[in-house]
């Protein structure tokens, strides 16, 4: 891979490991300063919150990058700033309309999608983290395909270390034994975060309002909406298996308290340990993109198949290595640093998903990039079929429980990237013809 591309990956995989560690460090005083019921109810949240933002900050930025990146090596920088332009006002358009639906609507979002009336406190909190935070993800991804990924990477980090202070500093604060407070200072946290990172990356890319501006509207809804389906697709069925989840477990012969304290655990423990090397692969899939593109532009396919073939062995090595470290930290991290063995037995059950997760991640992004969105979305259809079905009759099992969940999760991730796999041969051999 070029130099470029390897100091960029660097850098964020750099910014990216501070922030996940900072995280994680947040997330361990989080399990001890509030309930493991309150870290349920914003874990909950979580699937809410990544469903609403889906349609303004998934394929709308792919498509900025992309579309910028291409701009500019065949039209030059002109090109590329009315790309920007044009995202951010269909980003500004698709997010002010949502945000006043969570507004309006927090008690109806909160009794269909959390179960519970009394979560719309956790819905207005996230409102800003929805609507701003997503519209950052557009001058985010304009400045990687400018291979300015240091300001992004730096960027992250404030705005990891602002939700942080923020959200230790509102919990003391209130001190409150609400839970449903508890969730909802968490989630503020967030959204100020968001508020950060918005005014950090659009004051980053400072392009002028009196520069020609030709407008790319009409190309980047066409090449966004495909993949902002499919995420939406994924957001929406992943909404649906952990809104469930917590019945499901009541299924097994747990009360609702006991499987929100579990389903914290699970996402609020155990899950940010398994995260951390997507650092890494999260690095190399925001430069590989506009990369590719630029690649796409040139008509060389050759080179093309070096990058993804060096690209997915960079992936296989790392998460591989990852995945062993993990299984071997799992019952420690569990027994000393959460003071739960139940999150250690999680994280070792999840370990094999690293690895898989990263060739996943990765390969998923490689389509994308071979424009290949539509395939996208019927893999991820599939699999998130597939992880819906199994969760729905194994979490049930008495003496099974979470675990039905993490072996479907599993399998979907196993499904979707031996697809991905295949979409990407396939692709590349029509190509060569």
């Amino acid at each position: 891979m070029k130099k470029k591309i390897v100091y960029n990956a660097g850098v964020l995989a750099a910014s990216n490991i501070v922030v996940r560690i900072l995280g994680l460090l947040y997330r361990i005083w989080l399990s001890r300063a509030i309930t493991n019921v309150s870290l349920g109810l914003f874990q909950l949240s979580m699937s809410v919150y990544m469903l609403l933002i889906t349609p303004i900050s998934s394929g709308l930025p792919n498509a900025v990058s992309v579309l910028s990146a291409y701009r500019s090596t065949k039209e030059g920088d002109a090109a590329a700033n009315s790309v920007l332009r044009s995202g951010l006002r269909i980003a500004t358009a698709i997010a002010l309309p949502i945000g006043a639906i969570m507004l309006v609507g927090a008690q109806l979002l909160s009794g269909i999608l959390l179960h519970d009336i009394k979560g719309d406190i956790i819905i207005i909190a996230l409102i800003p983290a929805v609507v701003l935070g997503g519209i950052a993800s557009v001058p985010s991804a304009f400045l990687h395909s400018k291979q300015r990924s240091i300001v992004p990477a730096i960027s992250e980090v404030i705005e990891q270390v602002c939700k942080i202070g923020f959200g230790v500093g509102i919990i003391l604060l209130l001190n409150s034994k609400n839970n449903y407070i508890n969730a909802a200072a968490a989630a503020a946290a967030l959204s100020f975060g968001g508020i950060v990172s918005f005014f950090i990356l659009r004051y980053s890319c400072g392009y002028k309002k009196n520069a020609i501006y030709k407008p790319q509207t009409k190309y980047l809804i066409k090449a966004a909406v495909p993949l902002t389906g499919s995420r939406a697709l994924g957001a929406l069925i992943q909404l649906a298996v952990t809104s469930l989840l917590p019945i499901q477990l009541m299924l097994s012969g747990l009360t609702k308290d006991a499987a929100l304290s579990q389903f914290g655990i699970l996402t609020g423990m155990a899950m940010p340990i398994i995260f951390l090397p997507t650092t890494f692969t999260s690095a190399l899939c925001v430069v590989l993109l506009p990369d590719i593109a630029k690649c796409r532009a040139s008509g060389n396919y050759r080179l093309i198949k070096s990058k993804i073939n060096r690209s997915l062995l960079f992936t296989a090595v790392i998460t591989a290595i990852a995945a062993i470290c993990i299984a071997f930290i799992a019952r420690p991290m569990g027994g000393l640093v959460y003071k739960q063995p139940l999150a250690g037995n999680y994280i070792l059950a999840l370990s094999p998903l690293v690895f898989i997760m990263g060739l996943t991640q990765v390969s998923g992004t490689i389509l994308n990039s071979l424009k290949q969105e539509k395939k996208m979305l019927l893999y991820n259809l599939i699999g998130g079929v597939v992880c819906l079905v199994l969760m729905y009759v194994l979490t049930p099992i008495s003496g099974l429980g979470l675990m039905g969940y993490i072996i479907a999760t599993t399998i979907q991730s196993i499904l979707i990237c031996i697809l991905n796999l295949f979409g990407i041969n396939k692709t590349l051999k029509s190509n060569n013809k």
